[in-house]
């Protein structure tokens, strides 16, 4: 009988210790989830400028090569658009710790 109560007793504590160990404090865990916010914008945006560079490059590609073909040099056009979108989409996240902080928001 006794056994089982102090066995119990170490269950618990083995338990809710954790709970004790790993706590944090409500301001570490709020910076914590703005720095990783600010990490994943600036990764969003360096990857879609890196896709809009791939697709202007791909248009100017098109618009080079389609020998005065109307529908190629339609698509060639399209693609530099989007391709230009892109760029300045990307270059947006990545500075939007900084236009956010200029209209006086925190990201």
């Amino acid at each position: 009988m006794r056994k089982e109560i102090i066995y119990k007793i170490i269950l618990v504590l083995i338990l809710i210790l954790p709970l004790f160990i790993f706590a944090q404090r409500a301001e570490d865990v709020e910076r914590k989830a703005e720095e990783a916010a600010r990490g994943i914008a600036k990764i969003l945006g360096w990857l879609a400028s890196a896709i809009g560079a791939a697709v202007l490059a791909f248009g100017v590609y098109q618009v080079a090569t389609c020998s005065g073909d109307p529908i190629g040099l339609s698509k060639g056009t399209h693609n530099i658009i989007w391709g230009a979108i892109g760029i300045i989409l990307g270059a947006a996240l990545v500075s939007l710790d900084t236009i956010l902080g200029f209209f006086g928001a925190n990201l």
